[in-house]
């Protein structure tokens, strides 16, 4: 297994070839670009543009996260995926899966492909419970929600001690992403770019059997799903990492041939 990259948090630009699709990668809830940065580097090394997307709320402290909306996140990743340049291929972790449906669906003619790594669709039922309730207003004046582990859903120690997200989780920020969520969800049913999905086989965070069902929904889509056998919910990060790397640069591959490009399957 790969060594992991020192922590990032916040965002980043990386260079590569214009002959190649721009990557845009996006992380989860209370998380950071750290998520996606093992893969972004992976991709890059292939000559990829990565750009790491930072949602707002994000890398700067929990004060600044409780004031931000869904609607902030929605124009960033609407503005990350429009330029002079061709289509961009998207990356996704948790709620920055739910966040890479959307835009897939609602900007076809701007997207590739995906790749999802654990999109928060749908939550175990506890989580989804907290998720439910933090739309109300009553619950945004309650204590914010203390992680077990500051590291995050992350199987490997060492992975979890390096990661660079929030240590808790507020109320009000968490009906924000409860939005994400639920406009991701209408909109799997009409997804149609090909697209590439991860799961932990430990992932205590989102239920990987009912988001999956949600997938077959969509029925104009290329999907192919990938169990991740060691890994609990940040994937990008855990033991699994160097695996979604290799399936993630063959799909890739296989998305960009000339037999794919003119409809021949292989």
């Amino acid at each position: 297994m790969r060594k992991l990259p020192e922590p990032i948090r916040n965002e980043v630009r990386l260079n590569g070839r214009d002959d190649l699709p721009r990557v845009v990668a996006i992380h989860g809830f209370t998380g950071s670009t750290y998520e996606c940065y093992p893969l972004g580097l992976a991709l890059n090394a292939l000559g990829y543009r990565v750009h790491h997307l930072c949602l707002a709320g994000h890398g700067t402290t929990l004060e600044a996260l409780r004031k931000t909306s869904a609607t902030s996140w929605f124009a960033q990743v609407r503005n990350a995926i429009h330029g002079d340049d061709d289509k961009v291929i998207l990356i996704g972790a948790s709620m920055g899966g739910a966040l890479a449906i959307w835009a897939s669906v609602t900007f076809p003619q701007r997207i590739r492909a995906q790749i999802l790594l654990g999109a928060a669709l749908r939550l175990t039922p506890k989580n989804q419970f907290g998720s439910w309730l933090s739309q109300f207003q009553i619950t945004h004046d309650l204590p914010d929600l203390v992680k077990e582990d500051p590291g995050g859903s992350i199987n490997d120690p060492k992975a979890r001690a390096q990661n660079t997200g929030y240590p808790a989780i507020p109320y009000q920020a968490l009906g924000e992403y409860y939005r994400v969520q639920r406009k991701a969800r209408a909109k799997v049913i009409d997804l149609k770019v090909p697209t590439l999905a991860f799961w932990g086989r430990h992932d205590e965070t989102v239920d990987n059997a009912r988001t999956m069902r949600l997938f077959a929904n969509a029925k104009k889509a290329s999907i192919r799903h990938v169990m991740c056998p060691n890994s609990a919910h940040i994937l990008g990060l855990d033991y699994d990492r160097d695996m979604i790397a290799s399936e993630s640069v063959h799909f890739l591959k296989n998305i960009l041939s000339p037999s794919h490009e003119s409809g021949i399957s292989s």
